[in-house]
C-alpha cells in the first residue's frame, strides 16, 4: 500500500496450548482499518512460532536475622512472600526461614546466601530468583568472674577491689578473673585482660574503683568484650615511710630540759619522686626524763608537713636506749699523796661527788718544774669507778721539796673542771744515806743544808737517834730514813735505804762514834777460835801512826784508850795472815 488509506488496526495472537513450550504455533487474528480497506484482502501468516517461558517469580520482605556469634555460619530468615505467581494457581514458597551467612565470623553487613524452593502443580510455569539478604553475626556478649586484688573485701561472696597503698598513681592491680560463656571451640583462643583505676590517685574511702576489660586472641573479634565492673567502696590507704641514718647526739650536759640534739636527720625511704616537696620529713628528739643517769631513753618522733603529707604515714619513732645525760663534775677534797722518791709513783686520791670524769691532766707549779716533775697531758682514767688513786711519776733526779700541781678532769662529753690544787712533797734522796762500817749510818750534809735529824728504822721513829749519824748495835738488819730540817726550816723525810748485815767474816767496833775516853768493844765473834789463837789488833791514826796494839785476843775486846777526837782504823790480822779492818770515830 503506496497512497490508499489502509493501515493494520491491531494483531491479536494466541498460542495454541497455555503450557509452558517451546516453538509453538501462534494463530493470529488481524484486522485492516481506513477509507480504502475494500480495496484489500489480508492474508495472515501461515507459520508464526513463539514459545512459553517460565515466570520468574521473586521474594519480597525477606528479612536476614543478625544473630550473636555461635561458632557457625547458619542465618534466620523472617518475611519472606512470594511474588509473582499468576492467579490463583498452586505455586508456594519452601525453605524460606534459613539461609548462610558467608562466614561464622563475626561481622557486619554480612551476605545471607539462600536456598529457597516453590512448589506446587504449576511450579513449571515459573523460576524464582533468590532475594539479596545482609545481616551482621554480632560478637558474643562474655562476662567475667569479679576481679580480685589485694586487700579484698568480700560482698556477697563476691571478690571486689577494696583498698591499696598509696602510689601516686590511680593504677590498681587487678588479677582479670575468668571469662564466662566462651564457646568450646574457641576455648583458648581468646582471653582477657583486665585494668582498674581508682577515681583519683589520693588517699581517701569511698572511691570508684573502675574495672575494664580487654579480650586478646585470635578469637577475640567474636565476642563482646565484658561491661566495665564498677565499684563504689575503694579505698587508697596512707603509705608507711621509713627512715634510716638519723642521727641523735646522746650524751648531753644536765640542763633541765628532755630536748635531744638531732644532728642528721637521716635519708627518707618509700617517698615517690613527684612528692618529695611536698610531704617533707621532720622530726623531733627528747629523753624520758631531764634527769641525769647513765641509761637513758631518748625518743626520736617523726612528722611530716605539705600538701602531699596525708598520703604518707610518718616513719616509726626511732628510739634509743643508750643515751646518758651526765652533771658536771663535782669532787669531794682530794686526799693529798704520801711525800714519795725519785724514781717511784705518788698516789693522789679523789672521789666524784657529782659527775663522772673520763679523762685527767695534772699541770705542775714552776718550781716543781724545775726540780724535775713534768706536766702530764690529758690521759684516760684506768677506771670509771666513782673513786681511785692517780699515779703520778717523780723522775729519777729529782729535787727533793714540798711542791704544788693542779689537777683538771673532763667528762665524756669534754667538759673541764676548774683547777684542783694539791700539794706534795719528794723525798730526799736515798743517796744521802751512806753506810760505815757494820753498824753506822750516817746523813751526808756536806752542802750545809740540814740544821737537825731524826732517824727510822724499817718505818719506825728510833727515839733519841737525833744526831747526824747512827750506830746500830744489832748492826745492819733494815731500811734506814731520817727526816732532815733544814737550816730554813722546811722538814723533809729520806727516801730509805735498805742495808743489811755483812754475811762474810768481819770484825767491829760499838758504840761507834764513842766519846773521849769511853770505852768501847771490838767484836771478833765472826772469826773462829784457831783464827784468833796469835791473832793481834793494831789501831791506827789517819796519820798511820800507831796508837795501840792488843796481842791477846778473844771475840769480845774491851778496849779504853784514852785517845783524841778524829777518826782511827783498826786491823786484826789472824795466825793465818787474813786481814780484817774496822773503823772507830771518836768525838766530844
Amino acid at each position: 500500500v503506496i497512497t490508499d488509506d489502509v493501515k493494520l488496526d491491531s494483531v491479536v495472537g494466541q498460542f495454541t496450548q497455555s503450557s509452558i513450550g517451546i516453538d509453538l504455533l501462534v494463530n493470529l487474528d488481524m484486522k485492516l482499518v481506513g477509507v480504502d480497506i475494500d480495496n484489500y484482502t489480508l492474508v495472515p501468516p501461515s507459520s508464526l512460532i513463539a514459545s512459553i517461558l517460565p515466570k520468574e517469580l521473586t521474594v519480597i520482605n525477606a528479612i536476614a536475622k543478625d544473630k550473636i556469634y555461635d561458632g557457625d555460619s547458619l542465618a534466620v530468615i523472617e518475611g519472606a512472600v512470594l511474588n509473582g505467581v499468576v492467579g490463583a494457581e498452586d505455586v508456594i514458597l519452601t525453605s524460606s526461614n534459613s539461609g548462610t551467612f558467608s562466614t561464622a565470623n563475626a561481622d557486619s553487613a554480612l551476605v545471607v546466601s539462600t536456598n529457597m524452593q516453590i512448589q506446587g502443580t504449576a511450579i513449571s510455569n515459573y523460576t524464582l530468583t533468590q532475594p539479596l539478604l545482609k545481616a551482621s553475626i554480632i560478637p558474643k556478649p562474655l562476662s567475667s568472674t569479679n576481679p580480685v586484688l589485694p586487700g579484698v573485701k568480700t560482698i556477697n561472696g563476691s571478690a571486689l577491689p577494696a583498698t591499696k597503698v598509696y602510689d601516686g598513681t590511680p593504677v590498681a592491680l587487678v588479677t582479670q578473673g575468668e571469662l564466662l560463656d566462651v564457646l568450646p571451640a574457641d576455648i583458648g583462643n581468646v582471653g582477657v585482660v583486665a585494668t582498674a583505676v581508682y577515681s583519683n590517685a589520693a588517699v581517701g574511702t569511698g572511691k570508684i574503683v573502675t574495672v575494664k576489660y580487654t579480650l586478646t586472641g585470635p578469637a577475640a573479634s567474636h565476642y563482646k568484650t565484658p561491661a566495665d565492673y564498677i565499684y563504689n567502696a575503694g579505698e587508697i590507704i596512707p603509705k608507711q615511710l621509713t627512715v634510716t641514718g638519723t642521727q641523735v647526739v646522746k650524751n648531753k650536759m644536765v640542763d633541765g630540759k628532755t630536748v635531744a640534739n638531732i644532728t642528721s636527720l637521716g635519708t627518707i625511704q618509700g617517698r615517690i619522686a613527684a612528692d618529695v616537696n611536698t610531704a617533707v620529713l621532720s622530726a623531733t628528739a627528747n629523753y624520758d626524763t631531764p634527769d641525769t643517769a647513765k641509761v637513758k631513753t631518748i625518743t626520736v618522733v617523726y612528722a611530716l608537713t605539705g600538701a602531699a603529707s596525708s598520703n604518707y604515714i610518718a616513719p616509726i619513732n626511732f628510739v634509743i636506749n643508750d643515751g646518758k645525760i651526765s652533771d658536771y663534775i663535782r669532787i669531794n677534797p682530794l686526799v693529798a699523796p704520801s711525800a714519795g722518791c725519785e724514781g717511784s709513783d705518788l698516789g693522789l686520791g679523789y672521789s666524784f661527788l657529782t659527775g663522772q670524769g673520763v679523762q685527767y691532766k695534772i699541770v705542775f707549779n714552776p718550781s716543781a718544774k724545775t726540780a724535775g716533775m713534768k706536766d702530764i697531758a690529758y690521759n684516760t682514767l684506768a677506771s670509771t669507778a666513782k673513786s681511785g688513786i692517780l699515779s703520778i711519776p717523780v723522775p729519777v733526779g729529782t729535787k727533793d721539796g714540798n711542791y704544788s700541781a693542779k689537777l683538771y678532769f673532763k667528762n665524756e662529753l669534754n667538759i673541764e673542771t676548774d683547777s684542783l690544787p694539791f700539794q706534795f712533797s719528794v723525798n730526799v734522796s736515798a743517796d744521802y744515806i751512806v753506810a760505815k762500817f757494820d753498824d753506822v749510818v750516817l746523813c751526808n750534809n756536806a752542802s750545809n743544808r740540814f740544821a737537825a735529824y731524826q732517824w727510822f728504822k724499817d718505818g719506825v721513829k728510833l727515839e733519841g737517834a737525833t744526831k747526824q749519824f747512827y750506830w746500830d748495835k744489832d748492826r745492819f738488819s733494815g731500811a734506814y730514813s731520817v727526816q732532815v730540817t733544814t737550816t730554813d726550816g722546811k722538814v723533809l723525810m729520806s727516801c730509805p735505804k735498805t742495808i743489811v748485815k755483812s754475811k762474810v767474816k768481819s770484825i767491829f767496833a760499838y758504840p761507834n762514834p764513842l766519846k773521849v775516853n769511853q770505852t768501847f768493844t771490838v767484836d771478833a765473834a765472826s772469826l773462829s777460835e784457831a783464827e784468833l789463837l796469835n791473832a793481834v789488833i793494831t789501831i791506827y791514826n789517819l796519820q798511820g801512826a800507831k796508837v795501840f796494839e792488843l796481842k791477846r785476843i778473844e771475840s769480845l775486846n774491851k778496849l779504853d784508850l784514852h785517845i783524841p777526837t778524829g777518826i782511827y782504823v783498826g786491823r786484826l790480822i789472824t795466825s793465818t795472815g787474813v786481814e780484817h779492818n774496822f773503823e772507830v770515830a771518836v768525838g766530844q
